[in-house]
């Protein structure tokens, strides 16, 4: 039961991130232009003017524009003509851009994750520290060891952040 609600607390703080940084529409409009794109080019790729083209069908399309956008371009379909050409330019460009956001949102996801992390940690001490009276000696050298564990780590991301900010 721990473990599940750690993974939806996970999926939580991640849909959260893509809410903040507005990947969600971004992701969706980019999925309907995806398809929008594959459909016209299919319908170009159809025509007496290009009749160099080999998509015969919509899942040539598709496969055409996956393979485009993610720039792995095996050459086993392709388009030609002037309109086909364009739609694929414009569909790598609006692709590329799309694959360099998505790793700054799971670097967001991560400091996020960690930040969540940390503060849950001094929760954890604060408390510790109103109940002092109540800890058994062990305990207390646990406490001093989490006091200096969580001081280090502090200092560590204050550097981080000097570092960042330079």
């Amino acid at each position: 039961m721990k473990k599940k609600n750690k993974e939806l607390k996970g999926l939580r703080l991640f849909y959260f991130v893509m809410k903040q940084t507005h990947m969600l529409p971004i992701i969706g409009g980019f999925i309907i232009y995806f398809f929008i794109m594959a459909t016209i080019i299919f319908f170009t790729s159809n025509t007496s003017v290009t009749q160099y083209s080999n998509i015969e069908n919509y899942g040539d399309a598709l496969w055409f524009s996956f393979a485009s956008v993610f720039t792995i371009g095996y050459g086993d379909i392709w388009v030609s003509g002037v309109v086909g050409r364009i739609l694929t330019v414009l569909l790598v460009i609006y692709g590329v851009f799309i694959i360099a956001i998505i790793p700054a949102v799971f670097l967001t996801f991560y400091q996020e994750k960690m930040n969540q992390k940390f503060n849950s940690s001094a929760s954890y001490l604060l408390d510790k520290l109103e109940h002092l009276e109540e800890l058994s000696k062990e305990e207390l050298k646990n406490l001093s060891s989490d006091i200096k564990n969580y001081r280090r780590r502090k200092e560590m991301k204050r550097k981080v952040k000097e570092e960042n900010t330079n």
